[in-house]
């Protein structure tokens, strides 16, 4: 008898136990006025009992799925895509983006892989980016797309940073071989920054990333208007 079963026996037994201590008591204090605090007492414990015996038999029974809706509507954020967005999107990016240091820009490029998520029409994945000590820090991404766009919220795992959240354009557009978009984030010196943001299913060989994100911008009508008047 396997771990699973011999706990499903037990929490059964404790679930049936607390159901007829629940029937008893209430039957009692139906007949038997004098003592009708003690059974219901009895009913209540009863009561209790069944409540967590059946509720810890459902959870053996259905095994790792009670905690994959908790950690669904508790534990994790989402956004949901179509399913074919979704589809397409996944499998392996290479995102470039830019950082600032005392002033100086460097872009940077870490390597992702976009999964299906256990909720549908949802994309997750990690990335390794460097910190302001060069040392490689995971970034936890959680992915969806709306209209063609692809958005990623992503967080340092294990760390006080603050979120990310990118804008890629044209995600689903199969004629598009570099996606480009925007990043909201902090900077290493510590303060927030909008900063270009370049996708590729492949590295991208040119090493002015700036005149590549212009030219893809251009190329895709893509524009930014700032104003402080």
């Amino acid at each position: 008898m396997t771990k699973q079963k011999a706990r499903a026996i037990i929490y059964f037994l404790i679930a049936l136990s607390g159901l007829m201590a629940l029937s008893y008591g209430l039957l009692k204090t139906e007949t038997n006025k004098e003592d009708i605090y003690l059974y219901m007492v009895m009913a209540s414990g009863g009561a209790s009992f069944f409540g967590i015996g059946a509720g810890l038999l459902i959870s053996t029974m259905l095994g790792t799925e009670i905690d994959d809706l908790k950690e669904y509507f508790f534990n994790e954020e989402h956004i949901s895509s179509k399913h074919e967005d979704a589809k397409y999107c996944s499998g392996e990016w290479n995102l470039y983006h830019v950082s600032l240091k005392k002033d100086e820009r460097v872009w940077m490029h870490g390597v992702t892989n976009f999964r299906i998520g256990k909720e549908p029409g949802s994309l997750q994945g990690e990335i390794y980016w460097s910190d302001k000590k060069n040392n490689k820090k995971k970034y936890i991404l959680n992915v969806g797309i709306r209209s063609r766009k692809l958005i990623i919220l992503g967080y340092q795992e294990n760390e006080t940073e603050q979120h990310l959240v990118m804008a890629i354009e044209n995600a689903t557009a199969p004629n598009i071989d570099i996606k480009c978009g925007i990043q909201l984030h902090e900077t290493w010196d510590g303060f927030p920054d909008i900063s270009p943001v370049l996708m590729s299913r492949y590295p991208i060989t040119d090493e002015k990333l700036d005149n590549v994100w212009q030219s893809e911008a251009e190329k895709q009508k893509i524009t930014i208007s700032f104003s402080y008047n």
